[in-house]
């Protein structure tokens, strides 16, 4: 007797479907279609079916047979869209999802489908107004909000992207929950380019839950001084900032503040706590140390040795640290135990003006266990004690390529021995993208490279670059070459502490890197070969060194962008201020209060804000500025051709609005002409990735339109 097998519907599809099995649905499929060749509902499910399972042609074809049998479904095309999208094809799955949405304008997810593929197609105005609907047809799906932020950000309103990510947010829970990911990493896009003016609790939890970094300092600095008193008023600033929670703590230890407005809040309440427990007297003092007032004076003196006490300090200010310095001088000096407790106050109080690595018995210290001190203090001691006393240690122990000689380079050496440049903090956070697939997607005309396995960062510094060049090819070697021996030390610090094993240390001067005997297949030489003497020698010297095929980036002052450094530097020579601490502190408060007229725009670069990099933007030693016709040439003497100029999306927006035939910004002579009319185009620097070759085989000279240039105006933009 046999066992009756029950025919298979188009209800039975579906709930294979459902379950996954798309093997089944398909078999199921075929069975009733065998029986209903024109079960419209039946060819939907069973292209669902080829579409789970990777069949992509097949899927289509299947919904195409189900359209022509009911074409009036607005599912069915939306479907059409679906599969046409997973293939490639976006131009043929906005049509099928616009004939969608033409037979049924009330589904929100047919607006929803239609916005996303105009997402997708680069048209996000359009797309906007389509997730828009989709959004008042489903007000609390936060996928639809998501991507109606991500239209938003995308066509200008950042305003609006922030209110729709912040109200995505909100409504990710439950099944939505899984979208909160998402909808983080948007907010934090969106709130390095938006501050929301209104206090907005929510943006700061956000901003504590996932982390105060570099690219969201400015938002929480714009909410930290929402609402602030004027910075005259030290107890008001001082009271106001005790308000500040967990998000100021995080900043203060996170970040350099680059914040002018919340500055002078933050060193007028210094200035408020060192006057308070001066007056309290001891007894007082240490009481408040122990407690919320101690462990803000903590966080913000971790402030103070991140900017390297580039705070003016007034006189009255020294005259009130005085009496607690002498005390820590005292006990630091005795016999006997030391008593964290008793010692707290004069430890905070002195560590606002100085940095604790400085206190002729700091090693009274160190013996101090850790579990021994306030959690709070113990940072502040990682920081302002036990890193510069390893950075010592590191650079006693560095290995030199050769004797400085060149007088230039000696006096370099000489400021950034002072001033390590820069104190960074944390590098960016990833997805991390190696130099070789960096630079094919930038260059996709370039033939194709090998793996980048040697990669050399001259002028390395304190490690920022050579650091995150090592993060983003961990299978290539990366040396860093550095004249300063205090900043090689800070970079190996820094390495150890973030775990880089591919990444070496080297000091010596540049001219002599023939000596190293090896090659690269990268170069990094971002803002190192103007403080030289002869730049032009040291990028030749760079080029012998470069492998066949290899590819190095150049990084140059701009003669027309520093402008207004030159005037800063007039002005500060002017007044007898020089690039001692004492002077670039008497300088930067007279920026700051608006007394050098026609400095106020020094107020936007992030050099300002601490000592060593305001000396290297305004008092460096020696520095030369160039030209694009100087770069020009500075490239044609090392026997390198331009690939392409780096430039901030909106200098590169204006440059292809007027230049649309040079996709890469590689004409120098369009560029110099660009320059010539927009002087702050390149106000960093020139950024510029070049390779060896005569400049006039990459379209370098500008001064024709090559067939390359013409095809590549009517392309898509690489970046």
């Amino acid at each position: 007797m046999s066992r009756r097998v029950e025919s298979p519907t188009v209800a039975r599809i579906a709930e294979l479907l459902r379950a996954g099995d798309a093997g089944r649905a398909e078999w199921a499929g075929r069975a009733v279609l065998k029986r209903e060749p024109r079960n419209a509902d039946a060819w939907r499910l069973h292209a669902l079916a080829a579409l789970e399972a990777g069949r992509l042609v097949k899927a289509r074809t299947r919904l195409e047979r189900a359209i022509a049998i009911r074409p009036e479904s607005s599912v069915f095309h939306s479907n059409l869209g679906a599969v046409l999208e997973r293939a490639g094809d976006l131009e043929g799955s906005y049509r099928a999802h616009d004939r969608a949405l033409a037979l049924d304008r009330e589904p929100a997810d047919n607006w929803f489908n239609h916005g996303l593929v105009l997402l997708r197609l680069g048209r996000p105005a359009e797309a906007a107004a389509s997730l828009k609907a989709a959004r008042d047809r489903a007000p609390d799906d936060p996928e639809v909000r998501l991507n109606l932020g991500r239209a938003l950000e995308r066509s200008g309103d950042g305003e609006g992207a922030l209110r729709e990510h912040r109200s995505a947010l909100a409504r990710a829970t439950g099944p939505g929950e899984r979208w909160a990911g998402e909808i983080r990493e948007a907010l934090r896009r969106v709130l390095a380019e938006v501050f929301p003016v209104e206090p907005a609790p929510d943006v700061r939890r956000l901003l504590v839950e996932t982390g105060v970094g570099p690219e969201l300092g400015a938002a929480a600095a714009a909410q930290l001084r929402i609402g602030a008193p004027p910075p005259d008023d030290g107890a008001a600033a001082a009271r106001f900032l005790a308000s500040g929670g967990r998000l100021l703590h995080d900043y203060l230890r996170g970040v350099v503040n680059l914040d002018p407005q919340l500055e002078r809040l933050l060193a007028a309440a210094r200035a408020e706590r060192l006057r308070e427990w001066t007056d309290a007297g001891a007894a007082e003092a240490a009481a408040r140390a122990a407690g919320p007032e101690g462990r803000l004076a903590a966080a913000l003196a971790v402030q103070c040795f991140h900017n390297e006490y580039a705070w003016y300090v007034s006189e009255e200010e020294e005259a009130l640290l005085a009496a607690p310095a002498a005390r820590l001088d005292r006990a630091l000096a005795e016999d006997g135990a030391l008593d964290p407790a008793a010692l707290a106050a004069d430890l905070l109080l002195v560590s606002l003006y100085r940095p604790l690595s400085a206190l002729a018995g700091a090693d009274r210290l160190v013996a101090v266990r850790p579990e021994a001190w306030d959690p709070q203090v113990a940072d502040l001691l990682r920081h302002s004690l036990h890193g510069p006393r390893e950075e010592r240690r590191i650079a006693r122990d560095l290995p030199t390529l050769a004797a400085v000689e060149d007088p230039t380079s000696r006096a370099v050496r000489a400021q950034y021995e002072e001033n390590p440049y820069p104190r960074w903090i944390s590098l960016p956070p990833g997805p991390d993208l190696d130099l070789g697939e960096a630079l094919a997607r930038r260059y996709p005309e370039r033939p194709a490279r090998g793996p980048i396995e040697a990669v050399l960062v001259a002028g390395g510094g304190t490690g920022y670059e050579p650091l995150l060049a090592a993060r983003q090819n961990p299978n290539a070697k990366v040396l860093s070459l550095d004249l300063s021996r205090a900043s090689l030390a800070y970079a190996a610090r820094m390495a150890r502490r973030l775990g880089l094993r591919n990444v070496r240390f080297l000091q010596g001067d540049l001219l002599d890197v023939d000596a190293l005997g090896e090659r690269f297949d990268a170069i990094l030489a971002s803002g190192v070969l103007h403080h030289l003497a002869d730049p032009e020698a040291g990028l030749r010297a760079l080029a012998g060194v470069l492998r066949p095929g290899g590819a190095i980036r150049i990084g140059l002052y701009s003669e027309y962008a520093r402008e207004l450094v030159g005037k800063a530097r007039a002005a500060a020579d002017a007044a007898g201020h020089d690039g001692a601490p004492a002077g670039i502190r008497a300088f930067r408060r007279e920026v700051l209060e608006g007394g050098e007229e026609g400095l106020e725009r020094l107020l936007q670069s992030p050099d300002f804000y601490t000592v060593s990099s305001c000396r290297d933007l305004v008092f460096h030693v020696h520095e030369r500025r160039f030209t694009i016709p100087g770069l020009a040439g500075a490239l044609a003497s090392a026997g390198l051709r331009p690939l392409g100029f780096e430039a901030g999306r909106e200098t590169r927006s204006r440059y292809l609005r007027e230049f649309p035939g040079d996709p890469h910004l590689r004409s120098l002579d369009r560029l110099a002409e660009f320059e010539k009319a927009h002087p702050e185009a390149f106000a960093g620097m020139y950024l510029l990735w070049a390779e060896p070759g005569r400049a006039e085989e990459a379209g370098g000279s500008g001064r024709r339109r090559s067939r390359t240039d013409a095809a590549a105006a009517s392309g898509p933009e690489t970046k």
